[in-house]
């Protein structure tokens, strides 16, 4: 009801995506051990782009660089269309884990981001584990983060448009 305009996709494991536009295909998949993705593809204001959900495990005792190869390895099949990759990565922008995934993608806040960048435990955020990636293909404008009363998280706010 507060969102007339959008349509809800339901990827399982909490992951809801909102989606604007003309929804053409979903898909969900697993990047192992608790680890999931959610894929939308969908058509605004004429141009078609690829939206990928993520939910990376939590856990000190489990290490996330299977799940992030396995996400690396999904990204190859939409290398030559738009793609925004997104979600709850509970792993720091730094860590060493995303080199692989930015040879093709770049981090929405690093490349257009004001404040502060840490988005986890939202009373006093100090990890920035939420994230919105990019490829080539899409110029990101502004990216913020913003407290949520609903979540534990801060919520990722990012304005984009497709390169032509």
């Amino acid at each position: 009801e507060e969102f007339p305009e959008h349509h809800p996709v339901f990827f399982g494991n909490g992951m809801v995506l909102l989606i604007q536009g003309k929804l053409l295909a979903t898909s969900k998949g697993d990047l192992g051990k608790g680890s999931s993705y959610g894929r939308a593809t969908v058509e605004l204001q004429g141009q078609r782009f690829t939206i990928l959900l993520v939910d990376i495990y939590s856990s000190p005792f489990v290490s996330r660089e299977p799940a992030l190869t396995a996400l690396r390895h999904v990204t190859r099949e939409f290398a030559n269309e738009p793609v925004l990759l997104m979600g709850d990565f509970n792993t720091p922008t730094d860590s060493v884990l995303f080199h692989g995934l930015r040879e093709h993608f770049s981090n929405a806040f690093e490349v257009a981001g004001t404040g502060h960048d840490a988005t986890w435990p939202s009373v006093c955020p100090v990890l920035s584990i939420d994230q919105i990636w990019f490829n080539r293909q899409i110029q990101v404008h502004r990216t913020q983060y913003h407290s949520c009363s609903q979540s534990d998280h801060q919520a990722v706010l990012a304005e984009f448009s497709l390169s032509r």
